[in-house]
């Protein structure tokens, strides 16, 4: 039985990377990890720092989060958030950010960190009407 070769893994400042799917099933078994709720509209908080992750997608459950830590990972692009209307702290810093685009329905954020990145400006920041801590 011949099997593939696996794909290979990226490289990146000197060392070997690999990036992690942000999967309904990887969610829960980190709020599970975390002391959260495997139920996702129960979560408030979401730590999913550090995982490797490179896009944010299939968080459409956890529409409660009110705190999420996206820091550390491999993400170039905010996005998949326009549902997460009740979030009010949002952390960012230390990935590779580009732009602030994809924030614009976090009405309620009232805490962002987006420190660490690689940001070419800080347009739109002006339409989160209740930001008021900001690291940049």
């Amino acid at each position: 039985l011949a099997m593939a070769a696996p794909s290979p893994p990226k490289r990146g400042r000197g060392c070997l990377l690999s990036s992690a799917v942000m999967d309904k099933e990887t969610l829960r078994k980190l709020c599970k990890e975390q002391r959260g709720y495997t139920l996702p509209e129960l979560n408030e908080r979401l730590y999913l720092h550090a995982q490797s992750f490179s896009k944010i997608q299939n968080l459409d459950e956890y529409a409660n989060v009110k705190a999420l830590w996206l820091q550390s990972n491999f993400l170039s692009k905010i996005e998949g958030l326009s549902h997460m209307t009740n979030l009010k702290v949002l952390h960012l810093h230390s990935n590779r950010i580009s732009s602030l685009e994809g924030l614009e329905c976090l009405c309620n954020l009232d805490t962002l960190n987006v420190s660490i990145n690689i940001l070419h400006n800080l347009q739109g920041i002006g339409r989160l009407k209740n930001l008021t801590n900001l690291y940049v």
